[in-house]
């Protein structure tokens, strides 16, 4: 049975690549950093835990030799300094890397997810492709282009995969629900954004490339972008939003009255391109990882957006003390 190192195993994406790969029979390996079991996020049985630090490589090298393939997901999302992103994302890259040329020279396959916010947007309404120049707008996205260039660094010394999804979604994706708050919250003024087109790519399918890219062979060094079949614009989001609402209160999921006014203010919805903004394009051309990795997008933002908005009506998401002045509560 194959063994796969996998940081960041605990967080929402990697928790789907697991589920993905002891699907396809593989052992996995997890870092955690926990120095205690939290009883409301109890660790994975299905995977065997080591206990340390990205940046201590000693305190996970040695169970490095055990297994064929790397899945580097851990990632600084959100921080106040950009010394954090730079310890929590290239430092702890190199470190990692460093530590698999030190302790395994057997790895077939180290895969390294970035993000698309490694590139930033283009401006001329065009899809975004590998070849592209990088000009990270954020923090995040610098470190992330950073620790895409450490990881090249070691392709001439370990079999490097560099992956860049698209802004994912899916079930279990709490920063999603806070931002679709914040959206339906804010409609007493149009809502102002320089972003005209983007790409999602649903957690499950960027789960399926993870493994996939631990079983086909491909240059090393080389970068992919993955995302949903279609970019979409904010009129796509809108929509898909609607009709998920629409679908959840004609199946009781949601109480008549907050989905009333829930759907009143998604229809309503006004998103304008800043005034004086270049425009921004976040749509992604996945032909490389298509053609070389077999990727196949299988979802899309209007089918995948009922099973994202239900499981936050599960969670309590659309509870009448949620939304002011709505005395109903969900069903």
């Amino acid at each position: 049975m194959p063994g796969v190192f996998v940081t960041g195993a605990r967080g929402f994406v990697g928790r789907r690549v697991v589920d993905a790969l002891v699907e396809h029979g593989h052992r996995v390996v997890g870092l955690t950093r926990s120095a205690t079991d939290d009883p409301d996020d109890p660790p994975d049985p299905r995977i065997d835990w080591v206990r340390g630090c990205l940046t201590d490589g000693a305190s996970y090298g040695g169970v490095l030799g055990e297994v064929e393939h790397v899945i580097h997901l851990a990632a600084v999302l959100s921080a106040r300094r950009a010394s954090d992103y730079e310890r929590g994302n290239v430092l702890a890259t190199r470190v990692l890397l460093d530590t698999c040329a030190a302790h395994n020279g057997r790895l077939r396959h180290v895969v390294v997810v970035s993000s698309i916010a490694a590139m930033g947007p283009k401006h001329d309404g065009t899809l975004l492709r590998e070849t592209d120049p990088c000009r990270p707008r954020s923090a995040y996205g610098r470190s992330k282009l950073a620790s895409e260039r450490a990881a090249r660094a070691y392709r001439e010394h370990l079999p490097i995969t560099v992956v860049r999804p698209a802004f994912v979604y899916g079930r279990g994706d709490t920063r999603a629900a806070d931002h679709l708050r914040t959206l339906l919250l804010s409609l007493d003024r149009p809502w102002k954004t320089p972003i005209v087109g983007l790409s999602f790519v649903h957690v499950r399918d960027l789960a399926e490339l993870c493994v996939r890219a631990t079983v086909v062979d491909v240059p090393s060094g080389e970068t992919y972008l993955v995302a949903d079949p279609a970019s979409c614009t904010w009129d796509d989001v809108r929509t898909a939003v609607v009709r998920a609402l629409e679908t959840l209160a004609a199946r009781g999921r949601i109480a008549a009255g907050v989905a009333e006014h829930l759907l009143a203010r998604a229809r309503a919805l006004d998103i304008v391109v800043r005034r004086g903004s270049r425009f921004e394009y976040w749509g992604c051309d996945t032909t490389k990882a298509r053609e070389a990795l077999g990727f196949r997008g299988t979802r899309s933002l209007q089918a995948s957006a009922l099973e994202v908005i239900g499981a936050y009506a599960e969670a309590g998401f659309f509870a009448a003390e949620r939304w002011p002045g709505h005395p109903t509560t969900v069903v």
